[in-house]
């Protein structure tokens, strides 16, 4: 099997994928974790907090096109490097060591590739269709009384 495969296989199956930044002078690998309900309540509560303003992106001049390049930069190189921080610790105070790590050491090449990657393995379609499930479908509505 391709290794290229392999790794996809890992990813949908939560064992997680690598990748690697300099930590204080050595090659650090880094390995995202399982995506626990915990872990997913937390990315999501990073990820509802980052703001983009798709209609200057799509519409506007270029002017507002630039603008909105370094506002969206500004508004949210923090949170992303948070989001990646999240899915490698369990604990909130290596988190926000890892986070301020990842700011400086992470390329905007490789944020896209980490960012779709967690959006594989975090698997959201996976959780709405178990809720779904356990809310069940009803047959009959109760009478009101």
């Amino acid at each position: 099997m391709n290794t290229l495969e392999q790794a996809e296989i890992d990813l949908l199956r939560s064992k997680g994928f690598e990748f690697t930044t300099t930590f204080f002078g050595k090659e650090k690998v880094w390995r995202t974790k399982k995506m626990s309900l915990s872990r997913l309540l937390d990315l999501s509560n990073v990820y509802v907090k980052i703001e983009v303003n798709e209609d200057i992106l799509d519409s506007g001049t270029m002017k507002e096109f630039i603008t909105e390049n370094y506002n969206s930069v500004r508004k949210n190189a923090k949170k992303a490097a948070y989001a990646i921080a999240i899915s490698v610790s369990d604990s909130s105070i290596v988190r926000f060591f890892l986070a301020k790590h990842f700011l400086r050491s992470l390329d905007n090449q490789e944020l896209n590739e980490i960012a779709q990657k967690l959006f594989k393995q975090a698997d959201y379609q996976n959780f709405m269709h178990s809720i779904t499930l356990m809310n069940g479908s009803r047959i009959t509505k109760p009478q009101v009384i």
